[in-house]
């Protein structure tokens, strides 16, 4: 066997219906040199017990989670990866046989770059494909559409900037081959953030690097009935999002990677469309209440989430206002890409030589 340089990150908790379609998408692999860090958050379904089947198998490292949260165990896998290449591949998940081949190849080839981005599918509790990535990305980050065709190089303050838009731009972390010195430089995951805990690495991950774009399809997203998601209209969804975005802003003022120091950091254009859901979904929420301590209650939160909101509300009863927030993602996208002077589409890259189908123009 050869000497592995590719981690498979398998966080799981009672997964066993998908289970095993997950390890078997790792199995037919047409790369031999991965090992696979499977940690496991006390399932009750007998998750563990199949698992046992490989505690004799070097490939395979078996360990129980922390018993804190989800993203406990996704930093306690981080914390085995000893290869060069890692990729979070959750136990209802699917990868498809050239995922290690084709994004370790690229990533050889820009050594100054440390993630792969990659087209995946949305799948049912059946493996049918529901949506292909062309579909998905058409609906949800049209921005993206015009360069889904073509490996490109994305700048990393695009990826920052489009955070702000389209919140996961990855939307799944099993479309992202990383390089492991990404874990010292991004950090862990945070455990504060709930479910929003991915949108909050993957926004301080282009902090630090560019991300390169392969057009293939390596991966399948399964989305299925029952499946525990929070839903990102809800206020504590939104809610968090905007910390997020904020805190991350704070961040990033002092990143030379990201913003020279002629650079304006414009706060309130970034996060306008955020802000505005997050309003809309405050202002929800409170009207549903039915006493009015509850509603009060509610409102005064928009005073510490926002603080220009009490100010507008003033400015408006005067008869006056302050420019209005975007609140269109295309719009917002496009402002964002002036204001920063920022190609888009990118152009394309060249991977492998010209050897294989990755190497064509989007012209």
């Amino acid at each position: 066997m050869n000497t592995p340089n590719f981690t498979f990150c398998i966080p799981n908790l009672n997964k066993i219906d998908f289970l095993p379609a997950c390890i078997e998408s790792m199995l037919a692999q047409d790369s031999d040199t991965w090992r696979c860090v499977f940690v496991d958050g006390y399932s009750t379904d007998g998750s563990w017990e199949y698992m046992q089947q490989f505690a004799n198998d070097p490939r395979f490292t078996l360990l129980r989670g922390k018993r804190q949260g989800m993203y406990a165990d996704w930093n306690y896998c981080l914390e085995q990866v000893t290869t060069e290449y890692f990729y979070f591949l959750t136990s209802d998940d699917l990868c498809y046989p050239q995922l290690i081949s084709k994004t370790t190849s690229a990533l050889e080839r820009y050594p100054d770059i440390d993630a792969c981005h990659f087209k995946f599918d949305y799948i049912n509790e059946h493996d049918q494909i529901t949506r292909t990535y062309k579909e998905i990305i058409a609906a949800e980050m049209p921005i993206y559409l015009s360069a889904s065709d073509y490996p490109h190089r994305r700048q990393a303050l695009f990826e920052f900037l489009m955070h702000f838009v389209y919140r996961t731009i990855y939307r799944t972390m099993t479309s992202l081959v990383l390089r492991r010195s990404l874990i010292s430089k991004v950090g862990p995951f945070s455990t504060q953030f709930g479910s929003a805990g991915d949108y909050d690495w993957t926004m301080r991950l282009t902090m630090h690097t560019d991300t390169l774009f392969i057009p293939e399809t390596l991966t399948a997203w399964r989305k299925y009935e029952g499946q525990a998601t929070q839903s990102p209209r809800s206020l504590e969804s939104i809610s968090r999002v905007f910390d997020i975005a904020k805190a991350n802003l704070e961040i990033c003022r002092d990143n030379q990677f990201l913003f020279s120091k002629k650079t304006r950091l414009e706060e309130r254009l970034l996060l306008s469309l955020l802000s505005n859901a997050y309003r809309t979904a405050l202002y929800k929420q409170a009207y549903s209440e039915k006493t009015l301590y509850g509603k009060l209650r509610l409102l005064s939160q928009a005073t510490y989430n926002y603080p220009m909101h009490y100010f507008n509300l003033t400015l408006k009863r005067l008869g006056l206002t302050l420019p209005k927030l975007i609140s269109n993602k295309a719009e917002l996208s496009q402002k964002l890409i002036q204001t920063y002077h920022i190609r888009w589409p990118a152009e394309a890259t060249v991977l492998n030589d010209c050897k294989d189908n990755f190497c064509h123009s989007p012209l």
